[in-house]
């Protein structure tokens, strides 16, 4: 009542019913920010901007109806957008209107009967154990050479291996922890602490090979310091470089632009004469070089940082199925002999 009494007092009142769909979902949307990771943020206010509020800005809140959207949905779909971005439109849709029902704006949600199309899963692209053997020799005149070891090594998301400071490596216990992911924001690029997942947060051990690589990427980053420092003058170093202890950084010690970063590794992939991947597609990669080591899917699961086991499953049930097949031969085998011999 107080906050009504100041709104009407400074002329700032809305009556519910004169809402409109532009005015609430900026308000719903600035009010998720401080709750919500920066991308998602950004996710958001695209789709308000780009599909809602040009397709429902002037129209009232209490207005919209289930068809309304649905016609929506269907233009978007045959305008060729992706099924993947018509889901974020609902889903912004959906949130909104869930939270004007809690503040009683509303009296029901019209995205509860929409209807939305089938989202085909795209068809994961890994390496082969002998192509990852030709990326790495092309890419070992690369000053990247150690991120994508690492990378191939553990699974990790680019925000994370991007963010990864010394500090997290350990190297008489041979672990890495991931702490922090680097993001892009309004003030440019950021590391957040919060992760994507309670399980993003993790400690992996690495094989011997791998800290080798990085004890010499270690050594060759501070060789390069010394010259830097050497050329500049102490003084004029410590302006220019950005001490930021991270294992993977531009000349000047700034976080790597992630954009820039893969299109490097666009160009290694060319270079070495295998097929083009997304870099996500390296996570995969490691993920099926895993589970057909025969690494337990809980210990993927923990070292790619995802909720659950079941989440692996899913995502690499080709891999899985094989490998259960190849349980179901061994286990036949055995009974076999048990029940031949019997």
């Amino acid at each position: 009542m107080t906050d009504l009494l100041s709104k009407v007092q400074t002329g700032n009142y809305v009556e519910p019913s004169s809402i409109t769909v532009e005015q609430w979902f900026g308000d719903w949307l600035e009010g998720r920010r401080p709750h919500i990771e920066e991308k998602t943020y950004k996710g958001h206010e695209l789709m308000i901007r780009r599909h809602i509020v040009p397709a429902f800005g002037k129209v009232r809140l209490v207005d919209l109806r289930t068809r309304d959207v649905q016609k929506l949905i269907n233009q978007k779909i045959e305008s060729g957008l992706s099924v993947r971005t018509v889901k974020y439109i609902y889903t912004t849709l959906n949130q909104g209107f869930k939270q004007a029902i809690r503040e009683r704006l509303v009296t029901f949600n019209p995205m509860e009967a929409v209807e939305l199309p089938k989202l085909r899963r795209k068809e994961m692209e890994v390496l082969t154990p002998q192509e990852m053997a030709s990326f790495l020799e092309a890419a070992k005149e690369s000053k990247h050479y150690a991120a994508f070891v690492l990378e191939l090594a553990t699974g990790l998301r680019r925000g994370e291996l991007l963010a990864l400071r010394w500090g997290n490596i350990d190297f008489k216990k041979g672990t890495l922890t991931v702490k922090e992911q680097l993001v892009r924001a309004d003030e440019g690029l950021i590391f957040k602490g919060y992760l994507k997942t309670q399980k993003s947060r993790r400690t992996i051990n690495l094989p011997e090979s791998v800290l080798a690589v990085l004890k010499a990427h270690k050594k060759q980053q501070s060789i390069h310091q010394a010259k830097l420092k050497l050329k500049l003058g102490n003084d004029a170093f410590k302006e220019y470089y950005q001490a930021n202890d991270l294992l993977f950084c531009a000349e000047d010690g700034k976080p790597l632009d992630p954009d820039s970063f893969g299109r490097h590794f666009k160009a290694l992939l060319k270079k070495a004469g295998v097929k083009q991947i997304r870099f996500h597609d390296l996570r995969h990669s490691f993920a099926t070089m895993a589970l057909e080591a025969g690494i337990p899917v809980k210990t993927v699961q923990e070292m790619l940082g995802h909720t659950t086991s079941a989440m692996v499953m899913e995502v690499y049930s080709h891999v899985t199925l094989a490998m259960q097949k190849e349980a179901a031969k061994k286990i036949g085998q055995v009974l076999g002999g048990v029940i031949n011999g019997g």
